[in-house]
Formats: structure tokens, sequence, C-alpha cells
């Protein structure tokens, strides 16, 4: 397969990258300091400030078409919209780009926030009385309930990957269930927080019947009512 060279780009990543030249039939690539790649801007220094900004952007312009068009603003109404509607921007390859930083994490939480706020019969309570009166959950603790999804689907194979080539399996366990992952040491934050990294606390605290669910929906079942309670396992 032949490439054209104005359609390939370089994006440098780390530290000590040496940012070689490329070239294609002796025109050079160009050199880029982000790039969109399905939908998920990566920078090179892979942070997701721009992604974020970009998600949030979008959220934003779907709640003021909302506010704008829509008067009877019961809790139905706007539950229905906000699910169909503005959630599914802020979940779209969350896996990949999902915060770390306080001030990242808080500019998407500010959303949902605003959303909920539209429903007018109980937009004066606390945000977190209004999570529990819409049967929501925060949307960190939703991303780190993505992130167990995931990990869960590699370790059983249902994607066809092998699972030895993103976790590390402890043999030498004695405490908690018997699939924990060994969590290696991370020196700058661009790995700490990897989708590979940042999952291993969570899922190694799950139950034992949580891991050895045999199907899926058994194990959104055995996790759901936690993460609804406020993650009383994985927060601890």
């Amino acid at each position: 397969m032949k490439f054209h060279p104005d359609k390939c780009k370089v994006l440098h990543i780390g530290h000590n990258n040496n940012r070689y030249k490329y070239y294609i039939e002796g025109t050079e690539v160009k050199e880029v300091s982000e790039e969109k790649d399905l939908g998920v801007i990566t920078s090179e220094d892979l942070k997701q400030k721009k992604q974020v900004a970009k998600v949030v952007k979008s959220a934003n312009r779907l709640l003021g078409m909302i506010r704008r068009t829509i008067t009877c603003r019961n809790k139905r109404n706007i539950l229905n919209l906000y699910k169909t509607l503005v959630r599914p921007t802020l979940d779209y390859g969350a896996a990949v780009w999902s915060p770390h930083q306080k001030g990242d994490i808080e500019k998407v939480e500010k959303i949902q926030r605003r959303a909920t706020r539209m429903i007018e019969e109980i937009r004066y309570l606390p945000y977190e009385d209004i999570l529990k009166e819409c049967n929501l959950i925060t949307l960190e603790l939703r991303r780190r309930r993505y992130d167990l999804i995931e990990t869960f689907k590699i370790m059983n194979e249902i994607y066809a990957v092998n699972k030895e080539k993103f976790f590390q399996i402890r043999t030498n366990s004695t405490r908690g269930h018997d699939q924990k992952i060994y969590k290696q040491q991370s020196r700058l934050n661009a790995r700490k927080f990897f989708f590979t990294q940042r999952v291993v606390n969570d899922w190694n605290k799950l139950p034992q019947a949580a891991v050895n669910a045999r199907t899926l929906n058994q194990f959104k079942s055995i996790i759901d009512p936690e993460f609804k309670e406020g993650g009383l396992y994985i927060i601890q």
C-alpha cells in the first residue's frame, strides 16, 4: 500500500524524542503538535485539555439548543434529551481521553450539572441530591465504570485480543479475588493515568463474584448498585 506524503503527518511524543525527520518518496512528512483520529484529539504532550475543550463545547452547544427549543422542562423530558443527545458526546472515546486533572474533570462534570439544573422541579436541590432524584452518577464515576467494563471484556477475551498484551496477572495474590492485575511503576503522568494503569486499583478491589461473572450483563448488575451508592468499594 502506498501512502501519499501530503496525507501523512508526524506526531512526536515524549520528552526525550529526537524528533527525526521522515520522508516518503523524497517528500518530507509534515510535523504536527496534535492530531484528531476517530474523533479524539491526541496532543504531543498526551494531555487531554484540547479534547476536553472540544467535548465541552459540543455538549454545551447541544444544551443550548435544548434550552432554546424545549419549554416543558420536566424530569422526564430533560433526562431523555440529555441521555439521547448530550451524554453520548461525553461518553464517546472516554476510555482514551479520560481526564485526570481536577480542572478538566470539573469542566466535563459541569455539563451534567447544567443539564440537571434545567429540570424545574428539582433545580434548587444540591447536585448530589439531584443525581439521586435522576438516578444518575457523576461522570467521573461513569468513566471509571466504563474502564472496569472494558477490563472485564479484555480479561474474558470478549474482544479478539490477547489479555496478556494489556495486563500482567498476579499469581501470588493471597487477598481479594484471584484475577488481580500487577500495577507497574510509572514515572510520568502520561503512563500513570493511561487506561491499563489507572484501572488496576479499581479492578483489584472488586469482589470475587464480579470478576467471575459469566456474562457482561451479570458483571454490570454486580457493580452498578455500588456505583449508585457512590462506589463503596471503588472509593475507599
